[in-house]
């Protein structure tokens, strides 16, 4: 190594489905099929060369969305709000089942330490689940809309790719 390059080089598959990918406008579709050739691999197998690719265009702004059973769409930047409701509903989900698994535990068999640490566990689990809730997700909104419209400031997004 010389010092100046990085311990890695994308592969020629990953180059190649990302200048293709680069190409389409918004609300296009690319199918499986086409993923597949255009990576010259199985979908399944694929897999790891279309999330690098992703991930490489995620970067430059141009975002993409899976669409279960067809391929990906490149979203526009309305419809790509809507992903952090989708995560927001998964980690409420996963909360409540996190939660009702903790709850079998016995505390009666556990020490000081492992009481303390199923504590914290339940705690952080039920703030996930409580700020996950469609109440205060509204309330969250309302705050960010005012303060945003009284500090004249950019959208937390920009702050977080400077």
């Amino acid at each position: 190594m010389d010092g100046k390059s990085p311990a890695f080089r994308r592969s020629a598959d990953t180059e190649e489905l990302i200048r293709f990918l680069r190409s389409k406008p918004v609300g296009e579709i690319v199918s499986h099929e086409k993923l597949s050739e255009v990576t010259h691999r199985l979908a399944g197998n694929g897999a790891h060369v279309v999330a690098s690719a992703l991930k490489t265009l995620w970067r430059e702004r141009a975002f993409w969305r899976p669409i279960r059973g067809v391929g990906i769409k490149r979203v526009s930047n309305e419809e790509a709000v809507g992903v952090a409701d989708e995560a927001g509903q998964r980690i409420g989900r996963k909360a409540r089942k996190t939660i009702g698994q903790l709850a079998v535990i016995d505390m009666t068999a556990l020490d000081a330490k492992q009481k303390a640490v199923l504590n914290a566990a339940v705690t952080k689990m039920g703030l996930h689940k409580k700020i996950e809730s469609p109440k205060v997700g509204e309330r969250l909104l309302e705050t960010c809309i005012a303060l945003q419209k009284k500090l004249d400031m950019k959208p937390a997004t920009m702050l977080l790719l400077e």
